[in-house]
């Protein structure tokens, strides 16, 4: 009975043993980043950027559907892949056939959506991302100028891959940012409209380098209203939507300082924080949008002696009057060009006013374009850094009082 025992346990652990399942990691192929682009009617071109360790990757070129990216950094080349499909997955199993290791999404920190596939529509291809469960939910999205597969192919100098370029610049929070999640969530709003930063590349300078030469930057934002793309916004016009929307983490404002030498006064904001107010008055929604910066100064060319309180509460006006016209342009802009409430305006009012919200919810096309916006905006400066008044002004000329 004991000898049976034993062998039956001895069975139970033969099955118990061993990873039969696993995936070596030295055959699967790590994706850093994958780019979404329209090919054709009603099909899409999926690119894949590949991280090939140095001690993997070789020093020559790719081919049939792939371009190799090599020597730039120690850690490794890139190599990139396309394929098209149907749909998303149909591209990555017919690429899946064109690389000899497991494809794994886990690592993906990017994905860029092509200009061409966003004024396409995007919705489903937020689906995937957000339904895959290879794909990460922390990942940053982009939408390019362009092919978005254009920038996998772009080397860096700085990092091992153009996708951490992008993925470091959402991460210190250059420009706006927008992960899987974030773009689910807003894409299920009330507003319908939400707003994405915009790659665009810059030319390396040299007129010989190939056309993979240069690389992207954030450079503003691509607007989208009920799915798809409708227009873009500058660098200036996506700082203002920035600080409506409470993720404005640093920025430099420049403003003239008044008085009679006039100059200009630049100051750097460190700590901010915006809250959006609606109101109900006469039957009608007013939204105050209140905006707090503490700032500290880089320059000052206008000869006036910050330290005096006096002069301060001066400059402050001027900071608050220059954060005023800033956002009031960035929310026109949105009402008047596009008709895209990309601030979350609606959010703010269905969670104030659920019951009233009800009602307006089906004429807020119509509602938006004219809703009063009201800017509150209290800014100050904390320091005026390690001198009082301007080098070029003599300690003498130095205007108090």
């Amino acid at each position: 009975m004991k000898r049976a025992r034993g062998l039956a346990l001895v069975g139970l652990l033969l099955g118990l043993a061993g990873c039969w399942d696993r995936t070596e990691v030295n055959d699967m192929a790590f994706t850093m980043a994958m780019s979404i682009d329209k090919a054709g009617d009603r099909a899409v071109e999926v690119s894949v950027q590949i991280f090939i360790p140095r001690s993997s990757g070789g020093g020559g070129g790719g081919g049939g559907g792939g371009e190799m990216q090599s020597g730039q950094h120690a850690g490794g080349a890139t190599l990139v892949r396309s394929a098209v499909g149907k749909s998303i997955g149909e591209a990555l199993s017919k690429l899946q056939e064109q690389v000899p290791r497991f494809l794994f999404l886990g690592h993906n920190e990017v994905y860029v959506i092509g200009e061409e596939a966003a004024r396409d529509g995007i919705t489903d291809h937020v689906d995937f991302l957000a339904r895959a469960p290879q794909s990460r939910k922390r990942a940053y999205v982009f939408i390019s100028r362009g092919k978005g597969k254009e920038m996998l192919k772009t080397q860096s100098p700085l990092e091992r891959s153009s996708a951490e370029v992008v993925r470091e610049m959402a991460a210190i929070r250059t420009g706006l940012s927008m992960t899987v999640k974030d773009m689910e969530v807003q894409l299920s709003g009330q507003s319908d409209s939400l707003a994405v930063p915009l790659l665009e590349r810059e030319p390396s300078g040299n007129s010989g380098k190939s056309k993979e030469g240069g690389i992207h930057y954030i450079r503003g934002l691509a607007v989208i209203k009920k799915g798809k793309m409708v227009g873009t916004m500058d660098d200036t016009l996506a700082r203002g939507v920035l600080w409506v929307r409470n993720e404005m983490n640093s920025a430099v404002l420049s403003f003239p300082a008044g008085g009679e030498r006039g100059g200009t006064v630049s100051v750097r904001s460190w700590k901010n924080h915006a809250r959006l107010v609606p109101e109900l008055r006469s039957g009608e929604v007013v939204m105050t949008v209140v905006v707090e910066a503490e700032t500290y100064m880089l320059q000052n060319t206008s000869g006036m002696n910050p330290m005096d309180p006096k002069i301060n509460r001066q400059l402050e006006s001027q900071l608050n009057a220059a954060l005023d016209q800033r956002i009031h342009r960035s929310i026109q802009t949105a009402q008047n060009k596009w008709n895209a409430d990309i601030f979350g305006f609606a959010d703010a009012i269905s969670r104030q006013y659920p019951q009233q919200w009800r009602q307006m919810k089906g004429q807020w096309d119509k509602l938006f374009p004219k809703l009063q916006v009201m800017i509150q905006a209290q800014g100050t400066i904390e320091r005026s850094g390690a001198i009082g008044g301007s080098t070029a002004v003599k300690p003498a000329e130095v205007m108090n009082p």
